[in-house]
């Protein structure tokens, strides 16, 4: 009889298991709120090999860019008015950004010939869909900028492309010729967007920062929900202990800063600073001449007001019953010095670049309902009003 039981309270136990493992707790539906609504309506794009400055020292290799098939190939003439060069982040989804630019002008309902839709494409090696024969690749990253090599091949933070070729190109230098190639095949052409989500807000950053392109071109850089940015001088923001983040004490807060204390003797290392060596394209340009340029370059971080999550925190902390995704947050020392998620790291360094400069240089626009979505933010009405996509 005892054995019966016993038996049977295994078989309880084994199916609650089984019941547990096939329920699991949803994820938290803030954390990349805005994935859900995006607009892939206009869907077809083609990939155009854009020859570089050094392409005859690579064997003819050229530069991969996205584009909306209704575009004219890089390079020929059209009427638009206005270009977007789009970047995208770490998953290297330089179509799917394409995409969300491509159908948020669209939606404007203005003639898509007034806009250019420009989407570079970085391949690490391995990538699927490089062609090593024919096209210009970096390697691999390790997304930090300090280890192994602070930063000179590392893409987000201005690096040149692989070691393996006779020669190598800054992703930034990279910008520039994609601008400069804009300006000299369209006349008609005004003012360029340089905009980027995540590790694209951070190749948007440090562009905006070190820049030396000379141009007849508007240019304004907008900068969305990076993992970090590069603070221009020692000082961080003065943070409470690790909190899990909450959007409305985050944008009510009033940062003060200080140099930090504690043991992370890199924080501020190039990337997430400026001290030690630069990559080529960064130190050409020199850190004083970049900070001295960068409060006059029209600059607007965007920032998503549910882009509060960390992963690896909220485990620890209990901060929700749902699971968190947190999109790659870059949760080293030299980032948490910057603040406690990207909400805070974006409104902590606005508020900073307002008291370096001694007055609202850039500006800050916060898109509510969104979390680390980068069709979030770019389909937003927060951005197309501030990027006057309406014309």
């Amino acid at each position: 009889m005892c054995s019966r039981w016993t038996g049977l309270a295994l078989v309880l136990r084994t199916a609650a298991a089984e019941a547990f493992v096939a329920s699991p707790a949803p994820e938290c539906a803030w954390c990349e709120a805005g994935n859900d609504a995006c607009n892939h309506s206009y869907a077809a794009y083609e990939l155009d090999l854009v020859e570089t400055s050094i392409s005859g020292a690579v064997g003819g290799r050229r530069f991969p860019l996205w584009r909306p098939a209704y575009q004219p190939p890089f390079g020929a003439p059209s009427p638009a008015t206005l270009a977007v060069v789009v970047h995208h982040g770490a998953l290297r989804n330089g179509d799917a950004y394409c995409a969300h630019v491509a159908n948020a002008v669209l939606a404007t309902g203005r003639d898509p010939a007034s806009v250019l839709v420009v989407c570079p494409q970085i391949y690490e090696a391995g990538d699927a869909g490089l062609d090593e024969a024919t096209m210009l690749w970096w390697g691999a990253s390790a997304d930090d900028g300090v280890e192994p090599d602070r930063g000179e091949r590392d893409w987000h933070w201005g690096g040149n492309s692989t070691a393996e070729l006779g020669a190598s190109l800054s992703s930034f230098s990279v910008l520039d010729e994609i601008i400069e190639a804009l300006e000299a095949a369209h006349p008609a052409l005004e003012r360029v967007v340089v905009a980027g989500h995540s590790a694209g807000g951070q190749i948007a950053m440090r562009y905006a920062l070190f820049s030396r392109l000379e141009t007849r071109l508007a240019i304004e850089y907008f900068v969305a929900n990076p993992s970090s940015v590069t603070y221009l001088n020692a000082s961080r923001p003065a943070l409470p202990p690790q909190r899990c983040c909450d959007n409305a004490t985050i944008a009510s807060t009033s940062y003060a800063f200080a140099a930090p204390g504690g043991r992370c003797a890199d924080y501020d290392a190039y990337g997430y600073g400026l001290a030690g060596p630069l990559p080529d394209y960064a130190a050409a340009t020199t850190a004083a001449r970049a900070i001295d340029a960068y409060g006059r370059r029209t600059v607007v971080y965007v920032s998503g007001a549910a882009d509060v999550c960390d992963a690896r925190y909220a485990a620890r902390a209990r901060c929700a019953a749902c699971v968190v995704d947190d999109g790659g947050l870059d949760t080293s020392c030299e980032a948490y010095a910057q603040g406690w998620c990207r909400m805070e790291r974006l409104h902590a360094f606005a508020q900073f670049v307002t008291a370096f400069y001694g007055g609202d240089v850039h500006a800050l626009v916060s898109v509510p309902d969104v979390g680390h979505s980068g069709c979030g933010i770019f389909q937003s009405r927060e951005f197309a009003r501030a990027a006057r996509l309406l014309g």
